[in-house]
């Protein structure tokens, strides 16, 4: 096929040396994710309640979104969403550089169910778990669900790094690391680079 012309400042990324159209890049991503079926559960990564699809008198409602896409932490400009409430898709991380931060939050589902623009109770997110966040539905500071936010009960953050195939927990950005003194980013970023 013939090749595109990169503009300058156009949204393309490097990859493997050569301008790659974004688009293409999250292809690849979702492929890494695909292909991720035989690494641990979303409940392994995010908790045994990451799944739950109880509803009800006082049940939960959870979700859980990556703002650190697909550079991760301070690099990553997207948002994934690994679950988008009851019944929909849990889907484990699978970094492919750096440290992700991943937010579950967990809402009271019968007070989502007052909110009539919170969609956690009526399935109207439920497929949304698998793509990328272009509305800015999700809150990229606190991984909130912006229209169900008065419903929130607590919000967990959870950190991995690459490999994709079998994350591993890395320290969270803007905590303390492991040497016990706060970092700016430039230290994170090459405290990460020697771990």
């Amino acid at each position: 096929p013939p090749s595109r012309e990169s503009v300058p400042g156009s949204n393309d990324m490097l990859l493997l040396g050569k301008r790659t159209p974004t688009l293409l890049l999250l292809v690849l991503m979702a492929a890494v994710i695909s292909a991720s079926v035989a690494k641990e559960s979303c409940e392994f990564y995010f908790g045994s309640d990451a799944g739950t699809n109880s509803t009800g008198a006082g049940a939960v409602a959870i979700t859980v979104m990556d703002p650190d896409v697909t550079e991760g932490f301070p690099y990553g400009a997207n948002t994934f969403i690994h679950r988008s409430g009851p019944d929909s898709q849990c889907i484990s991380p699978g970094p492919p550089q750096g440290c992700h931060r991943y937010y579950k939050a967990t809402y009271d589902y019968e007070k989502c169910a007052e909110i009539s623009a919170c969609g956690l109770t009526t399935g109207a997110i439920t497929g949304l778990a698998g793509s990328m966040d272009t509305q800015g539905l999700f809150d990229r500071g606190t991984g909130v669900l912006v229209s169900c936010r008065d419903c929130l009960l607590s919000v967990r953050i959870f950190c991995y790094g690459a490999p994709s195939s079998d994350p591993v927990r890395c320290d969270c950005p803007g905590t303390i690391p492991s040497g016990g003194q706060a970092r700016s980013c430039e230290e994170w970023t090459a405290w990460e680079n020697m771990h």
